[in-house]
């Protein structure tokens, strides 16, 4: 089967299937393509990671917009209207979702993300061991990370963490300034998360939520770089490998993408499916925002 290299420009017409591509190459060798496939590997390799932590930093997001997004609703409508109608309830949801959906994606990322490295690099292997290691080290050195790995086992097994949504009203000038605040309650998780029952008996009575689960994200977006940075390396050679592929294709467009194509070229049977294989380009801008916002939080 002819295999060619080229590109796809985002801005010709797809209604027409032979715009699509442009090849320029000669037959590509098998051995050139499992050159291909070895270095371009290592970004279908951590996929599974990054959707994972793309998932709970969407949901953190999520958290950490929930009180300003509920003040503004609650604003529209006043206090009385507040209690006495159902946005009592839909509030009540909306903290509850937002927090059972980080409590739960944080869970599922350090799982996932341990149980994923055993198998693919091997469980005694260097990521296997530090990534434990690290995370140890945050476990034991952050009470963020401690009370919201407890709280999720708490509110999935026993009780919401959230009972009461406390409303606070201050006058200003001719209305009332609304504001929001999520806490947890003190004595109700002294009875049932004993694991950090001193820790926890040393807060306030009011717990604030959102600053413990800043804190609880900066921690697994630490797992995650470290991660990213075991795989350092063949990250590097990728990125020289496509500035070599941008040589070979000088005369790609800027917004076009980098393609190797398998089957006949322009195709003349439209029966005949021709397979795409990606360099990933995009992805690897993706992940090196990803990794340049992990350190900008973590500096």
């Amino acid at each position: 089967m002819a295999r060619r290299i080229g590109w796809i420009d985002r801005n010709e017409d797809w209604s027409r299937p032979t715009q699509k591509m442009v090849a320029i190459s000669n037959d590509i060798s098998d051995e050139e393509m499992r050159e291909y496939r070895e270095i371009v590997g290592v970004i279908g390799e951590l996929r599974p990671f990054i959707v994972d932590y793309l998932c709970l930093e969407r949901d953190f997001l999520e958290l950490q917009e929930v009180e300003s997004k509920l003040e503004a609703e609650i604003q529209k409508v006043g206090l009385i209207p507040f209690h006495a109608g159902s946005l009592s309830l839909l509030t009540q949801v909306a903290v509850q979702h937002a927090l059972s959906n980080f409590l739960i994606s944080a869970s599922s990322f350090l799982e996932r993300t341990k149980c994923r490295i055993g198998r693919v690099y091997g469980k005694n292997s260097t990521q296997a061991v530090g990534f434990d290691e690290l995370r140890q080290t945050l476990y034991s050195e952050s009470f963020g990370y401690r009370l919201c790995y407890h709280l999720r086992n708490f509110s999935q097994h026993q009780e919401s963490p959230l009972d009461i949504i406390p409303v606070h009203a201050k006058a200003d000038k001719d209305r009332y300034k609304f504001s929001i605040k999520l806490e947890l309650d003190r004595e109700k998780l002294l009875k049932d998360i004993r694991k950090i029952s001193d820790e926890v008996g040393s807060q306030l009575q009011k717990i604030p939520v959102l600053p413990h689960a800043e804190e609880y994200f900066r921690c697994l977006s630490q797992l995650f770089h470290y991660l990213i940075h075991t795989q350092a390396d063949r990250i590097a050679r990728l990125i020289g490998y496509i500035a070599v592929v941008r040589k070979v294709l000088k005369n790609m467009p800027p917004d076009a993408v980098p393609f190797i194509w398998e089957g006949d070229f322009p195709p003349t049977n439209p029966e005949l499916q021709v397979k795409a294989h990606s360099f990933s380009i995009d992805e690897i801008e993706r992940l090196a925002s990803i990794v340049m916002s992990i350190r900008s939080r973590n500096a």
